[in-house]
Formats: structure tokens, sequence, C-alpha cells
């Protein structure tokens, strides 16, 4: 789910004009960049947590069988977009950019929605005039899960076993 989401932003960023190799997939690069623009992705916080929810249900009568895509954990990924320009009115320019293009969500490579959401943007302006730049740090939630597939026997309700009971309520 990680590298769906930092793909998908980084396909933004290129299509907003921020060449290729300035999109930086990690912190670590960002200390080489010396032509802006340029834009950091890194991750803020990864969170699981159990759900266990049904999501669909599929039956083959041909096989007799009963397919369920069940979200076993429900993954939440902040993902930190720094964006790097000469001044302040270009890198606004290309925070509202990012933002205007970013769909509310997307599927991904194993056919599985993943919910995105803007957070905050925090900016910060070089102190020094050394490098003559402008950083917005906006945050982006994406919602998702982790699936399994389970399989079991169709029950034909024909041949089921069926119970008789009659009920007598207590104290009676």
């Amino acid at each position: 789910m990680l590298t769906a989401c930092k793909a998908r932003i980084k396909q933004a960023l290129v299509a907003q004009g921020i060449v290729d190799r300035n999109v930086c997939m990690n912190a670590g690069q960002a200390g080489q960049m010396r032509a802006k623009p340029y834009a950091v992705l890194h991750i803020t916080s990864d969170e699981s947590e159990f759900d266990g929810s049904l999501v669909s249900t599929t039956a083959d009568p041909a096989t007799r069988t009963v397919t369920k895509l069940r979200r076993r954990y429900r993954r939440t990924i902040q993902l930190g977009v720094a964006l790097i320009d000469k001044n302040e009115t270009l890198c606004d320019g290309r925070a509202e950019q990012l933002l205007a293009g970013l769909p509310r969500g997307f599927i991904d490579a194993d056919g599985h929605y993943i919910a995105l959401s803007p957070g905050r943007a925090k900016w910060s302006e070089d102190e020094g005039f050394v490098l003559d730049e402008t950083r917005a740090e906006l945050t982006l939630t994406f919602a998702g899960g982790i699936y399994v597939t389970e399989t079991a026997p169709l029950v034909d309700a024909s041949t089921a076993v069926r119970i008789d009971a009659t009920l007598v309520p207590q104290g009676a």
C-alpha cells in the first residue's frame, strides 16, 4: 500500500511540472538537490488496527465454493510531501496545484480502494537567505487495508441440517 501511495503522489507531482528526478522518495536524497522546484516524500506515520469486516462474498456454483474477501486490518498511512521552490508564491501555487489534482481515492494494483484526504500544511522559509527557498510541508492521509481471501464449501439449503426446537420461557 505504501508503494502505491508514494507512486500516486509522485505521478501527481510530475504531472504538475516537477521533473521526475527532482521527486525524492526519501529524505536522504533531498540533501543532494539543488535545482528548484523539488519535492520530498516521507512517511509521517503508519498505523494498523484489527478490523475483520467482510468486504465481499462471491459464490461459484460450478466449483461449489464461496469466496469471502475480508479486511483483516485497517491501515492508515500519513505521508509528508515537502514542496520546495524559490519563493512563497511559486511554492503556494505548487501546493494548490497538487491538492487540486489529487483524487479522493484510487484503486491499487490488487483492486482495493485507498481513500485519500489532505491534512495540515506547514510553511517555512530559509532564514539565512543562503538557499533562497520556501518549503511547504503537506500531510496527506491514505486509508486502506490489509485483505485476506477465504474460501469455503458452498452449502446447499435443501440438504442442510434442520434443527426443530421449541423454546420454553424460563420459570414456566
